[in-house]
């Protein structure tokens, strides 16, 4: 069985969908397709190009979302 995995963006950069345990932007990201996560945490800007389910999901800064925002905590 896969094992569910963390990711961090730092600086400048992009990855696809899929799941996550916890996710990090760190300056300005782009989420390509559906994810599911944990934990969402951005520092900067992100853009999410498909929907998103997740547990926590913390801003500190902008953050646009293209399709659907589906979850527990957002800040």
């Amino acid at each position: 069985m896969a094992e569910i995995r963390n990711i961090s963006i730092n600086g400048s950069g992009s990855t696809s969908g899929g799941s996550y345990r916890k996710m990090a932007i760190r300056g300005e990201g782009a989420i390509l397709d559906d994810v599911e996560c944990d934990q969402l945490m951005v520092f900067g800007s992100s853009e999410l190009k498909g929907s998103i389910k997740f547990n926590k999901f913390h801003v500190f800064g902008e953050t646009s979302v293209k399709e659907n925002l589906h979850g527990e905590g957002l800040r």
